[in-house]
């Protein structure tokens, strides 16, 4: 949440078909991804006002747990840490470990993976170059999770 505003946070939207409450729900049943990556933490850690560890990790524990419930255990979790604020990696980071669900992983993102005069969009999310380089970074990660080749040949334009 941003700012300390107290909004629905992503364990009431998870299983939501659209963001709206009230709405239909996701249907999982039938439905397995090769992998779930978990890109939160910005808006969190945007302003000097921030999550205690302990809230934050349990917040995002019950996340993790949906997911576990959704797919199980055998569909690898990548939780990415953005470049907010340092401190986002090192919450992200124990949030994983103290879940204690087995094949979650965590990278944190550097701050200079973006150039924030042209690769960032609306309120410093990355546009579509910005998300292009985000999704090369995290290619060898997802590649290993996944157990997929990496084609130098092909590119994700």
């Amino acid at each position: 949440n941003y700012n300390g505003k107290k909004c629905d946070t992503m364990t009431q939207r998870y299983g939501r078909v659209f963001d709206e409450a009230g709405k239909e729900s996701w249907d999982f049943a039938g439905r397995r991804p090769d992998l779930v990556v978990i890109y939160l933490g910005t808006n969190d850690f945007s302003v000097s006002l921030q999550p205690s560890l302990r809230s934050w990790c349990s917040e995002y524990s019950k996340l993790l747990g949906q997911i576990r419930s959704a797919y199980g255990d055998g569909v690898p979790v990548l939780c990415v840490a953005s470049k907010a604020d340092e401190l986002l990696g090192y919450y992200v980071k124990t949030a994983v470990e103290r879940s204690g669900f087995p094949n979650v992983h965590w990278v944190a993102v550097g701050e200079d993976l973006h150039n924030s005069d042209s690769e960032l969009g609306a309120s410093w999310h990355p546009n579509a170059e910005g998300q292009r380089k985000l999704a090369y970074t995290l290619l060898p990660y997802v590649s290993t999770l996944c157990s997929w080749a990496i084609d130098p040949d092909k590119s994700l334009r």
